[in-house]
């Protein structure tokens, strides 16, 4: 048989059309055979997604945790800094004001390591976080009072 010989094919074609029965369940039989196949080696790429989601939600759940605990951190400073401004504006003496602005100082610490852990977590550059509102500068002591150091300030 030829393979470029037009009557060879249609003769083959002929042979074809005539025995459906023999032939139909013959390409039901491929075409099982071919979406078994595609199905196995799809296998291993779906596993693999679907650890790198489960690797995703877990990142997503510890940067949610982080930005829950700076948070907190964060409204603990608000909540100090208040207090702090309604006594300086009191104004009780000096060593009392030395221990107000030890905790301020270790409120503004805790909201810094807090502020860089969720920072970390969710790859955020510079140590910012609009989810926290809070960037380098509190990090930094700078940016209290017109841009002056808090800790220079106080000493």
């Amino acid at each position: 048989m030829e393979v470029f010989n037009s009557d060879a094919w249609k003769q083959q074609w002929a042979t074809l059309t005539n025995a459906p029965y023999l032939m139909l369940p013959l390409l039901a039989l491929v075409a099982v055979a071919a979406w078994w196949f595609r199905g196995k080696t799809s296998e291993g790429e779906i596993k693999g997604l679907r650890e790198r989601i489960a690797g995703f939600e877990d990142l997503l759940k510890f940067a949610a945790e982080k930005a829950a605990s700076a948070n907190e951190a964060r409204d603990e400073v608000q909540k100090q800094f208040q207090a702090y401004k309604a006594e300086v504006s009191a104004y009780t003496g000096k060593a009392d004001l030395a221990e107000i602005a030890a905790k301020m100082d270790a409120a503004i610490e805790k909201l810094s390591a807090a502020n860089q852990a969720v920072s970390s977590a969710v790859g955020i550059a510079g140590g910012r976080s609009a989810a926290v509102g809070v960037g380098s500068a509190v990090s930094s002591g700078v940016g209290i009072a017109g841009g002056s150091s808090y800790r220079n300030r106080r000493r």
